[in-house]
């Protein structure tokens, strides 16, 4: 199915601080044939199913639908579309999800950034959420980074676009990216394994195992290991080449049907990603060679600041000799799915996850050959979340009920050692944070047939959420007495050789001077209204309005020196949106066309501001 988006925007740079009004008009038109491969089907077809489209099932609304017949602007890419296409990690969605983009930085493992409709927030933080909230077999994941991991026997993937804050909560204020490994196929037992070969020494092995031991218990194995060489040469041969990555996960899941009304699905799976960071930068200013004059970077002549020259193309400069730095992160995850039809119009569902992560990376923050920039970050994160929800159908009336429990505990560490090779002894940026997260939410959820062609559906959440915080950004100089030629031990990491130098600047936000502006204890509710309407069978219309917040939260990490303690903590953002459009398949199993269109209203949004050598989020 392919499904395109276009959007435009108006906003006013004065009321951003309070309030964004985005009008954002935007057409879908799909056009889907049984050869394009764009997005495809979320089921294989079945044997009556030989020909056209197919049924494309989802569970956008915490169940299974026909993609047509539910108001939201949904990308589907299932398991087979995604190996067809060779998209292998979770961020490459976004070469065949339209309107939807990612600009993480460092890597496969460390962070995403995703963005839906233009809604995002840059700000690379374990400790910030992200408004799209990212999903792993129905298991919110709290930060980032856990976001990131490599794509093999998937079920599907499901890009929800616009504010899901009634059924999937949490800071879904811009979209929701579901990813839905494949399941324990009962009564089955087979397995596949493949192996790619390309350039650049990549080398790519995927494959799985299913033993369906009976209808009552199957379990599924799989696996993934790819590793790629650099692909930025390093000049002078004493380091890695920049670029270079390799990943490793596996996978297992068990499933279990003890009787004909409960099935209990157990996913368990680790992962690792390491690499070596690249080595040519776009400089910006240049320096005359002559007389160290700067002037703009076109001067073919130019040496960078550091006196580093080009490497054949304009504007960029080798570092030649500088280190690569290292990145590496891992990720731990389990979920427990239990199902049980309680009755014929009875479900009861029950959703448990977990989830450790660490990424370690350094980043060359200074861009040159010599070694005066590169920031050590060493951030861990547990959570565990709960949710217990019930599907109710009666009549004209099918109802949704669940709560939601969410705890967690983040660790940043941000290490800076700046200009220790320029003689001058250099200085040391530390910022450390450890944060508590806690939150409740209820849900509901109404759809109601006034007619076989009507259908309004009702839905709101209530949440509550507690942040605490503990945090400090401090600046040190090589201690008293040191020696100039050694002032800290180079390039150091370690606390204990930190604080032997002597601190220049103190930041701190905790308990003891932030007189209680480190704790957040906030409720909130979502809300949301939509009519649909079927004139003729494969054709749907609809109109909605809704209301969804993200919450508030602390800045943290290097930001400048100086702020008020007030200036930390950033309030909650809300959003108002505003949603028309039009399903159909014009009778025809080859084709399915979407349009909408939609009006964004924020208040309090949060956005990203750089001031000096920090940023923080207001």
């Amino acid at each position: 199915m392919l499904n395109q988006e276009s959007s435009d925007s108006k906003k006013s740079l004065e009321e951003r601080e309070m309030a964004r009004n985005s009008l954002i008009l935007s057409s879908a038109l799909v056009g889907s044939l049984v050869m394009l491969p764009q997005l495809a089907f979320a089921q294989s077809a079945q044997p009556n199913e030989s020909v056209g489209l197919g049924e494309i099932v989802v569970t956008a609304q915490k169940r299974e639908q026909n993609l047509n017949d539910i108001g939201i602007s949904v990308a589907v890419l299932s398991g087979d579309q995604l190996e067809a296409q060779q998209i292998s990690s979770s961020t490459d969605i976004v070469n065949l999800a339209a309107n939807v983009e990612n600009t993480g930085i460092f890597g496969p493992g460390t962070n995403t950034n995703f963005s839906i409709r233009g809604v995002t927030q840059n700000d690379y933080n374990d400790a910030t959420e992200a408004p799209i909230a990212t999903y792993l077999d129905d298991v919110y994941l709290v930060v980032t980074g856990a976001g990131s991991f490599p794509l093999y026997d998937m079920q599907r993937v499901e890009v929800l676009r616009g504010p899901q804050g009634t059924l999937f909560g949490r800071n879904s204020t811009g979209g929701v990216i579901h990813y839905i490994t494949a399941n324990p196929e009962f009564d089955v037992t087979t397995g596949q394994l493949s192996a790619e070969y390309g350039s650049r020494n990549l080398h790519v092995f995927e494959g799985f195992v299913n033993a369906g031991f009976s209808d009552k218990a199957a379990l599924r194995v799989s696996g993934h290991y790819s590793n790629k060489d650099g692909f930025m040469k390093h000049i002078t041969g004493n380091q890695p080449d920049g670029g270079q990555v390799e990943t490793a996960s596996i996978r297992g899941a068990l499933s279990l049907r003890p009787t004909e009304t409960v099935t209990n699905t157990l996913k368990i799976s680790y992962g690792h990603a390491s690499g070596h960071s690249s080595g040519i930068f776009r400089d910006i200013i240049d320096q005359n060679p002559a007389n160290g004059e700067l002037f703009v970077v076109d001067d073919p002549d130019a040496v960078d600041t550091f006196g580093y020259g080009p490497v054949g193309r304009d504007g960029f400069k080798s570092d030649n000799g500088q280190f690569r730095a290292l990145k590496g992160a891992s990720s731990f995850f389990a979920a427990n799915k239990l199902d049980w039809e309680a009755s014929d119009n009875v479900t009861i569902t029950s959703v448990t996850g977990y989830n450790e992560y660490e990424r370690d990376v350094v980043e060359d923050c200074d861009g040159s050959q010599a070694r005066e920039c590169a920031t050590h970050y060493d951030n861990n994160s547990w959570q565990f979340s709960q949710e217990l929800r019930a599907f109710i159908e009666t009549g004209a009336a099918r109802i949704t009920l669940g709560g939601f429990y969410l705890k967690q505990k983040v660790h940043v560490n941000q290490v800076a050692p700046l200009f220790q090779e320029a003689g001058n002894g250099g200085v040391i940026l530390w910022a450390k944070a450890d944060q508590d997260l806690e939150g409740y939410a209820a849900f509901a959820n109404l759809e109601y047939e006034i007619s076989p062609q009507l259908t309004v559906i009702v839905g709101g959440r209530v949440a509550h959420d507690k942040k605490h915080i503990n945090e400090f950004y401090n600046v040190y100089l090589p201690p008293e007495g040191a020696d100039p030629d050694n002032p800290f031990p180079t390039y150091t990491y370690e606390t204990e050789e930190i604080e032997k130098g002597v601190a220049v600047a103190e930041d701190y936000f905790n308990d003891a001077n932030a007189g209680g502006l480190n704790k957040i204890s906030k409720s909130s509710w979502n809300a949301m209204i939509e009519l649909d309407y079927k004139p003729v069978d494969g054709t749907l219309v609809y109109i909605k309005a809704s209301r969804g917040t993200k919450a508030p939260g602390f800045n943290h990490g290097f930001i400048s020196s100086g702020y008020a303690l007030e200036e930390y903590p950033y309030k909650q953002e809300t959003i108002y949106a505003y949603e028309g459009g039009v399903k159909t398949d014009f009778g025809s199993p080859y084709i399915s066309v979407s349009l909408s269109g939609y009006y964004y209203d924020y208040k309090n949004y949060q956005t990203l501001n750089y001031v000096g050598v920090g940023s923080i989020i207001k």
